[in-house]
């Protein structure tokens, strides 16, 4: 983490953002002297002024000036959030943009960056263990009637239904499930002290270049999956020492008599 946010160069996105305020005050600043020139000398209220195909109505330029800043302000935090997102576990993700849907971000400054990033880095212990518990639940989903899904603990195998939409044209990854799926590689990278899995060997691009050229399984070197028809993935894990290790993190011997 502290590597990355040497690498983001921080300083720059800052200039940016602000030079990109600077120019977007002035350029309201003389769209409404525009403005009241037009009302002075040809009268009536609506200024026919366009941006893209749309008519822009200047009739409270002041509050459409913080709404294109604050638009500004969401995106240049949406930037820098694809950036990091990768390092943080689903959850937190799905925290954090709700946070930028709901436009709840703090002004885009340098101290507030670090003061992110710093969170992050401190937290970092947090997030390995969300990860943990959040896969290690994933790979044992309830009520399937599948005895390869153990309630107490995961084995060398592990079956996920839903997870494929196919029909005759296409076969795909549901959405809403690719972020376990990333959580768990993300989380057999880490124990194994290999980092962050990295592009094109990740599991997810592993398994979507498989469907792209028509194949039912593919395999990295954590795990062999295959998929169904029926929706379901098989998942067979190659390193049971890491297995191991996340029941043991999970605390899944505290499950044996749920």
């Amino acid at each position: 983490m502290n590597d990355l946010l040497t690498e983001m160069k921080t300083s720059d996105l800052v200039t940016a953002y602000q030079q990109m305020l600077a120019d977007l005050d002035e350029a309201y600043a003389r769209l409404v002297r525009i403005k009241g020139l037009y009302e002075k000398i040809i009268g009536g209220r609506f200024f026919p002024c366009k941006i893209g195909r749309y008519d822009m109505d200047l009739y409270d330029p002041e509050r459409d000036k913080e709404d294109s800043r604050k638009g500004v302000r969401i995106n240049c935090w949406k930037v820098l959030f694809s950036r990091i997102k990768n390092l943080l576990p689903a959850r937190e993700i799905s925290s954090i943009e709700k946070q930028l849907s709901d436009g709840n971000v703090p002004e885009f400054t340098e101290e507030n960056i670090h003061k992110l990033m710093f969170s992050f880095i401190t937290r970092g212990d947090e997030f390995k263990k969300q990860m943990i518990e959040d896969v290690f639940n994933f790979l044992r989903p309830q009520r399937t009637g599948l005895k390869t899904n153990q309630r107490t603990a995961l084995k060398e195998k592990a079956i996920i239904p839903g997870i494929i939409d196919h029909n005759k044209y296409w076969t795909t990854l549901s959405s809403y499930r690719e972020d376990s799926l990333w959580d768990m590689d993300k989380i057999f990278h880490l124990l194994d002290g290999a980092g962050m899995p990295k592009y094109p060997g990740n599991l997810l691009t592993r398994i979507r270049d498989a469907m792209r050229e028509m194949k039912w399984q593919t395999e990295t070197e954590y795990f062999e999956c295959t998929w169904h028809k029926n929706g379901n993935m098989h998942i067979r894990f190659k390193r049971m020492d890491l297995v191991c290790e996340i029941n043991k993190i999970a605390g899944c011997d505290k499950l044996q008599s749920v």
